[in-house]
């Protein structure tokens, strides 16, 4: 009715309507049939101790360290308040973006608000966690390229949108 069809069609009025009745069908035919409701399965990387080691050692040689804490970092498993207990105890000037804002509170001596530009360009080592080396942070360019770079992202195509190279 709200299509506004005629009751007799005829020539290419016709055919017009046949055609959307068609597409409606096709799109609404479903519409009623019950759908499968269960939650997706979590697929959450797991760091091998490797890793955490060649991260560890990164770190204490670093002179200049920063953290950009995006949102991935505060998605479950780990609990925000874990996370920011964490990232206190490093003792690393962070950088908080999307869902971790806040994460340290609003006095944190660590959490850095002002001049990430010139920040990444004056670190030594980078830490992207859960955060994405895209639009916002140039592709990568604003970064100090004698830096060491370590991405820790969830999502493969995420970690590897920028040309960055593999630690």
């Amino acid at each position: 009715k709200e299509i506004g069809f005629s009751k007799n069609p005829k020539g290419s009025k016709q055919i017009l309507e046949f055609f959307l009745r068609a597409y409606i069908s096709w799109v609404f035919g479903a519409a009623w049939i019950p759908q499968p409701t269960t939650p997706l399965s979590i697929n959450t990387p797991k760091f091998k101790q490797s890793q955490i080691n060649s991260l560890i050692n990164l770190l204490s040689s670093s002179q200049r360290p920063l953290i950009l804490l995006g949102s991935q970092a505060v998605c479950p498993p780990i609990e925000p308040n874990i996370l920011a207990e964490a990232v206190k105890t490093l003792g690393i000037p962070v950088y908080l973006g999307g869902m971790s804002r806040g994460l340290l509170g609003a006095n944190s001596p660590l959490q850095m608000v002002h001049n990430r530009k010139e920040a990444l360009k004056n670190a030594d080592l980078i830490i992207l966690a859960g955060a994405v080396c895209d639009f916002r942070l140039s592709y990568g360019r604003i970064l100090n390229p004698k830096a060491k770079i370590v991405v820790i992202n969830r999502n493969q195509s995420q970690m590897l949108k920028a040309s960055l190279k593999k630690i």
